[in-house]
């Protein structure tokens, strides 16, 4: 008996970022990394307490010169990778 190699394989399609917001909107909180969804781990307190230390210096930086803009995790962000990458709230 012989095994076509075909059977053996299965083919993913790579997910879009209105993927992720349709995942988003049913209430799934992963990540979207190359095209694939990946599973994100909650934060914990130190963790917060580091960003928001850092984040918090990194506004003032950026205000105080004018270079740009500092957003939170929660926001939604992106990045020009192909295939996208992208992390809703």
């Amino acid at each position: 008996m012989t095994t076509d190699t075909a059977d053996l394989t299965t083919q993913t399609r790579l997910l879009t970022a209105d993927d992720l917001l349709r995942l988003c909107s049913e209430g799934v909180r992963d990540e979207l990394i190359r095209g694939v969804l990946c599973e994100t781990m909650p934060a914990g307190i130190r963790h917060g307490k580091i960003a928001m230390r850092l984040g918090g210096r990194m506004m003032y930086f950026v205000d105080a010169v004018r270079v740009g803009t500092v957003v939170g995790t929660d926001s939604g962000s992106g990045s020009n990778v192909s295939p996208i990458s992208h992390s809703f709230p």
